[in-house]
Formats: C-alpha cells, sequence, structure tokens
C-alpha cells in the first residue's frame, strides 16, 4: 500500500463496494509464503495463515479505506491502515497435527508466551510489574510480518509534491514509532540507569553519530532519562540508519547481477553529464524492474534490516518494559514493535526506489552534532530542550559577573582606604597586595564575557536530514534548458542546545564505562553478602548430605525454602499495607507530582528562571551589602584612627597648656607667700620704729620684685620647651594612630 497523502495513492482499479469477500485487495494486504504442510513435525508451532483471520483483516481494510475516502482525512486513513499490523491473521500448529506426541523442535514457544490469539496489547498490572518479562528474540522467534503491496510506478516523474508529501508521512511515522515503544516511561529518578544496561557497541556509534551532550543540563544521562529527549534519539537513530543502509545503496533489493549491471553503468558514464547519466539510470532501473512495483530482494532486504535494528534497539525496549510504568499505561509487545519497524523501513525502501526512479537528482545533507544553528534551513524540533539549555547558562554567566562585581567592590574599597593613609602606608606591603587584589579582580571581570561571545546554538540530536531536488531547466515559462532548478524537498530537524565554543565533547564509550563501574560498585556489598550466603549454604548442603544422606537433606532443604517463601510473601503483603497506609495518609502526593511531570515535562521554565533570578538577586544584595560593610568598616576604621590622633593631640596640648598654667600659677603663689612673710616681718619692725621699718620695707620690696620677675622667667624658660616637645611628639604620633600601628 502506499503510505502517503495524495488521493490518488488510495485509488484501485476495482472499488471496495464490488470487490466480492475472497477477492484480495492488492493495495492493502500482505504477501505470504504459499505452502502445503509437507514436512508437518518440522512445523509444529510454526505461524500458519488463518483463513478466517485473513478475512477479518480484509474487512478491516476495506472499512478504513471506506472511512478515508468519505472525510477525506489521510493522515487518519495511514493511522487505521497501519493499526491493523496488530491484528492477527495466523495460528500457531498444534503438535498433534503430525500424530506424534511431542514435537521434535528445538525452539518452542516459553509458556505463557503470546501467541496469534493474544497479540492485543497487555496493561501492567498495580503491584505485579514484573509480570511482561520480555525478551524480544525469543517473542520474535516464530514471529513473520505482515508484507504491504505498493502500487506500481507512472509512466512519468512524479511531481514535488508527492515526494514532499512522502517524506513527511514517514517521519510522522518514525517519530509516532519511537513515542509508542520507546516513550511510554519516564526515567527521571536517581536510581535509574539505561546506560548501565549491556548494549552493542552499534549503538553507541550511531548515537555519537547524530548526537553530543549537554553539559549544563545532564550530559549524556539526559539523553536517555529525559523521555522527550529519548524519543528523538531513537528518531534520529532510525532516520540515520535508513540515511546510510536504505537511501545510499544504487537500489535498494536489487540482485547481484542487476548490480553489476548499475556498476558498469556508472563506469561507463564515469566523464558524462550528471543530468544524461541519472536520466540514463533511471530508464535502466525501469527495465530491470519490469513493471514491478519492488525489486526481486525488496522484502528480504526489509525483513533483514528491520531484524538488525531491532537488534540494536532491543536491549532498551526490554528494559523499559521491565520498569514499573506509570498507571494505566499500556506496554507495547516486542511482536507489534517488529511489525511497525518493519513497515517504516518498508515505507522507507519503496520512497528510495522512487527517487532512483526518477530522472532528477535527490541529495541528503545531514547534519552534523555541534553544528551551528541556521535559521534559513533548520528547524528546532524540541524548543524547550533549547530555552533550558539557554536559561542555565545565561542564568550561571548572570550570577557569576554579580559575584565577580561585589568581589571588584570590596577589593577596590580596599585600595581606596589605603590611598587615603598616605603614601607611606599605600607603599606598604600590606598596601601593594590590596592593589594587586583589585587589579586581578578587575581583569577576571574584563574576561568574563557574555554568553553571545562564548556560546552558540548547536546540533544535540540531528533528528531529520535536509533534502533538496534538483533537475535541468530553469523551469521559467518559455525559458529553455540551461542551468538548473533546485526545490527543498524537506527542512533539516534538529534538537539545539547552548554550546560553549572550542570545549571538548565526552566520549560517550568512556562515559558508558564509568557508568558501568559504578553501577557495579554501588551493588557490590549486596553481591558479596549473597555470594556469602551462598557459600554458606553450600557447606550446609554437603555436609548434611554426607552426614544423613541424600533424602532427609531433600525433606530438610523443601522445608527451608517452604519457610524463607512464606516469610518472603508475609513481607510483601505488609510491605504493600504499609504503602498504601502512607500513600492514603500523604494524600497521593506522588499522583499530583506525576500529573505535573506529565503537563510539564522539562519542568516550568519560566517559574524556575524567575526563582533562579531572584536568588541570583537576594544573593547578589548579600554579597554587595557584605561588601559594602567590609568598605563601610575599612573607612570607619580610618575616621575612629583619625579622631583617636585629635583626640590624642588634643590631650596632649591641654596637658601642656594645664602644666604651663600650673607652673606659673606655682611660682606667682609662691613669689606672693614670700611678699606676705616679708610684709608681715617689715609690719612687726614698725611696731620698733618707722623709720627702720620703711627702710626694711623698701629693700624688701626690691629684693622681692626681682626674685618674683626671676622666678617667673625660670618656669617659662622650663615649661614652654616641654609643651613644645609634647605637643610636636602629638603631632607625630597621631598618624600612627590613624594607620593602626
Amino acid at each position: 500500500m502506499s503510505l502517503l497523502r495524495n488521493r490518488t495513492n488510495f485509488q484501485t482499479d476495482v472499488e471496495d463496494d464490488d470487490r466480492i469477500p475472497s477477492q484480495a485487495d492488492k493495495s492493502v494486504l500482505f504477501q505470504t509464503t504459499r505452502g502445503t504442510v509437507r514436512h508437518s513435525q518440522q512445523l509444529v508451532r510454526s505461524q500458519i495463515l488463518n483463513p478466517k483471520l485473513t478475512q477479518d483483516r480484509r474487512n478491516k481494510a476495506r472499512d478504513a479505506l471506506a472511512a478515508v475516502r468519505g472525510a477525506g482525512d489521510k493522515l487518519r486513513g495511514i493511522s487505521l491502515l497501519s493499526g491493523l499490523a496488530s491484528s492477527p491473521v495466523t495460528d500457531a500448529i498444534p503438535a498433534n497435527a503430525t500424530g506424534d506426541k511431542t514435537a521434535p523442535v528445538s525452539g518452542l514457544k516459553r509458556a505463557g508466551g503470546s501467541t496469534a490469539n493474544n497479540q492485543g496489547p497487555a496493561r501492567r498490572a498495580r503491584w505485579s510489574w514484573m509480570a511482561h518479562s520480555p525478551n524480544v528474540v525469543a517473542d520474535l522467534k516464530n514471529f513473520m510480518p505482515l508484507q504491504f503491496e505498493f502500487p506500481p510506478h507512472p509512466e512519468g516523474d512524479r511531481s514535488n509534491d508527492w515526494f514532499q508529501n512522502a517524506y513527511a508521512v514517514l517521519f510522522d511515522r518514525i517519530i509516532a514509532f519511537a513515542k509508542d515503544y520507546f516513550g511510554f516511561q519516564y526515567l527521571e529518578g536517581g536510581l535509574d540507569e539505561p546506560w548501565a544496561i549491556n548494549m552493542p557497541d552499534e549503538f553507541y556509534r550511531y548515537v555519537e553519530l547524530i548526537a553530543e551532550p549537554d553539559p549544563v543540563v545532564g550530559g549524556w544521562d539526559e539523553m536517555l532519562k529525559h523521555t522527550a529527549t529519548r524519543k528523538f534519539l531513537i528518531v534520529g537513530i532510525i532516520v540515520k540508519i535508513s540515511e546510510v543502509k536504505v537511501f545510499a545503496p544504487n537500489l535498494w533489493g536489487n540482485t547481484k547481477e542487476g548490480e553489476d549491471f548499475l556498476h558498469s553503468l556508472d563506469r561507463a558514464l564515469l566523464d558524462s553529464e550528471g543530468y544524461s547519466r541519472q536520466q540514463l539510470r533511471s530508464k535502466s532501473i525501469r527495465t530491470l524492474l519490469g513493471g514491478a512495483s519492488v525489486t526481486p530482494n525488496f522484502h528480504k532486504d526489509c525483513t533483514t534490516l528491520t531484524a538488525q535494528i531491532i537488534l540494536l534497539l532491543g536491549p532498551l525496549f526490554d528494559y523499559l518494559c521491565l520498569l514499573p510504568a506509570p498507571p494505566n499505561t499500556a506496554i507495547p509487545q516486542s511482536t507489534t514493535l517488529y511489525q511497525s519497524l518493519h513497515n517504516i523501513i518498508s515505507s522507507a525502501a519503496y520512497i528510495s526506489l522512487c527517487t532512483r526512479i526518477s530522472p532528477t537528482i535527490m541529495h541528503i545533507t545531514s547534519l552534523v552534532p555541534g553544528g551551528f544553528y541556521d535559521p534559513e534551513e533548520h528547524t528546532s524540533i524540541l524548543q524547550p530542550s533549547w530555552t533550558l539549555s539557554k536559561n542555565i547558562i545565561q542564568t550561571t554567566w548572570t550570577r557569576d559577573h554579580e559575584l565577580m562585581e561585589a568581589e571588584r567592590a570590596q577589593a577596590e574599597g580596599y585600595t581606596m582606604g589605603y590611598e587615603n593613609a598616605g603614601p607611606a602606608r599605600q607603599q606598604s606591603k600590606a598596601g601593594m597586595l590590596a592593589l594587586q587584589r583589585f587589579l586581578e579582580a578587575q581583569k577576571k571581570l574584563a574576561e568574563h564575557k557574555p554568553p553571545g561571545y562564548t556560546h552558540q546554538a548547536s546540533v544535540k540530536i540531528a533528528v531529520w536530514p535536509f533534502t533538496r531536488r534538483y533537475w535541468a531547466g530553469n523551469s521559467k515559462p518559455g525559458g529553455d534548458m540551461d542551468g538548473q532548478s533546485v526545490f527543498n524537498v524537506t527542512g533539516a530537524g534538529a534538537v539545539f542546545y547552548y554550546k560553549e565554543l572550542d570545549k571538548p565533547v565526552e566520549s560517550l564509550f568512556d562515559f558508558v564505562a564509568q557508568k558501568k563501574k559504578m553501577v557495579r560498585g554501588r551493588y557490590k556489598p549486596l553481591r558479596d553478602f549473597l555470594a556469602m550466603l551462598e557459600f554458606l549454604f553450600l557447606g550446609v548442603f554437603l555436609v548434611s548430605y554426607c552426614v544423613v544422606g541424600w533424602t532427609r537433606t531433600k525433606a530438610w532443604m523443601g522445608e527451608v525454602l517452604n519457610i524463607i517463601i512464606e516469610f518472603l510473601k508475609q513481607c510483601t503483603v505488609k510491605g504493600k499495607e504499609a504503602v498504601l497506609a502512607a500513600y492514603e495518609y500523604s494524600g497521593s502526593p506522588g499522583a499530583e507530582w506525576l500529573a505535573k511531570r506529565r503537563d510539564f515535562p522539562l519542568g516550568n521554565v519560566k517559574d524556575a528562571y524567575s526563582k533562579a533570578t531572584d536568588g541570583i538577586k537576594d544573593t547578589y544584595d548579600t554579597i554587595y551589602s557584605r561588601a559594602a560593610e567590609n568598605a563601610q568598616e575599612g573607612y570607619n576604621a580610618y575616621a575612629s584612627h583619625a579622631s583617636e590622633a585629635g583626640k590624642a593631640y588634643d590631650s596632649f596640648s591641654s596637658k601642656a597648656k594645664e602644666e604651663l598654667k600650673d607652673g606659673f600659677q606655682h611660682g606667682t603663689s609662691k613669689a606672693g607667700s614670700i611678699y606676705d612673710k616679708l610684709t608681715s616681718k617689715a609690719k612687726e619692725g614698725v611696731q620698733d620704729g618707722f623709720d627702720a621699718a620703711s627702710d626694711v620695707v623698701e629693700d624688701a620690696y626690691e629684693k622681692v620684685s626681682s626674685k618674683v620677675a626671676d622666678a617667673a622667667e625660670t618656669v617659662y624658660e622650663k615649661v614652654s620647651p616641654k609643651a613644645t616637645d609634647v605637643a610636636k611628639d602629638a603631632y607625630e604620633t597621631a598618624p600612627n594612630y590613624a594607620l593602626g600601628r
């Protein structure tokens, strides 16, 4: 069938209403091998066609096509027709079909496995999350994928719209496949380690071909833990495999003879012009097809490539299915996984045949991880991933820049304090160290450029390549065949992130090795304990066997195992009751958290950014206030020391003045006392005689006057230099108090 949205692709030569039930619908139904059960013993448990189930499939396909043509919704028709893959059309051959009691085959279905009658999607029970233990290889051992027939190729070339719709539908189907089979789990917890499982090295190589980690959002861990990123990583891997394995070969499904013929044609036309060589190649390919829709090995190669991709993605699919899924989540089965992937590979292979038949040239340009974003050619598929990466980088830079500004302001405050202290203090060891610290902080701030200079939008996951179609001629009315025309069939799509330039990328192989080593180290004590119990149990068993014999040892072992099983059952019941009680008591916060994570897979970026901005602002205010307080303390210390020096100077000056005043007053009082004494003596002498007293008074007056003058002069000469020295010492001591010596 054709998987395109063009209405003509759904039309057939025979209308569905006129077709009898037994007549095949060649545009919908599959091809299958027809044969009789000749070696019946070797076909036990193999899948054979069931006519009733096949007829049900025909009726469903006819109803789907009728609904599509009536409603006109082509994409809905594709989904309806694709859903037919999960309907079984085969039954297992029973063992009694050969008349023997046992089936002589090596690979029998395991008990409880999926059969043709129970291939519908299963839902996980509430507590028994280990009920579905998938094994892709075992489930697909006896599974036969359905093969769809495709419409024949038209005589002329297909239009640009046809190819554009074809690639668009193929891309939508790959996204739906990745979402259904790899996007149903949420691995946000710290205990989930998807990179620690054993996956083939080819998986790691394909991941490195299309993706590189974003360190600010989790690196390689985020690639598989985050649901949306994991989905587009799987899409990129499938697209890359299709590009290399399906679109790159000369002709998909070609035989060896046909391949040799095309190589001979290329060698013969090596020097010819490209468009003429492509026209001859398209005619040769039409001849090789001989009017058929597909090449002889088309379905065989599709089945082989599908199996190879299943082996590549199988370990990751098994890991996701083994983990406890959210409530009411359908756990996909490996058979539906295989059939859906087979449909995608078949559709891509048919598109590759259409491009080879066309005389035009189809050129595919793949994106490279780490390549720069081009708004004219690239499309950001997962915009929240780019927004989150840029916001984290911008927020981190703003925080660091504000811290650097606060550090520079603090260093500048100390430098200014030493400058104001004077040249001597500025040239000291502490002053030079403060100046050096200020210059380093200023240089560091100048070198801290915004993210626009150091980061650029780059490819994180290359999802879809850029496809152009070239043909000769300018395609203008009345134009000639000179020049060429170009049509953009698909634009390149990718998941982008804010990449730091010139920063090395971590190797995925090194990361996986470290992850496995870390996980092994985490559970090493438990493994050692279990190994010790194993050796202990083995020793007890051997001793019991040698002492009491095999029969009693066997009975004793059965009793011990029954006791252990009962104990584990009781622990399980008690654990469930405790969890349910805690869940009901807490008001089911887990359900609210899960609903919030479903609505916002990457979280509310706006709220996170606002919270981060508020936190950075508070941090900046705290640091800036501390720096201002430190600078103010420096200035206050300088001012306090200066004020103390001034107080000391005033104290010494006042002390000198008081000493001078005290000295002068003391001399004056001493002279006064002598004068009083002499005067009293003179008065007493008056009683003896007025004349003698007068002479005595005159002589005493002269002597006293001269002594008073001499005493005052002596006191002034002694006190004046002392006061001058004290004042000078106080003036010289004041700067030392100001600088804190």
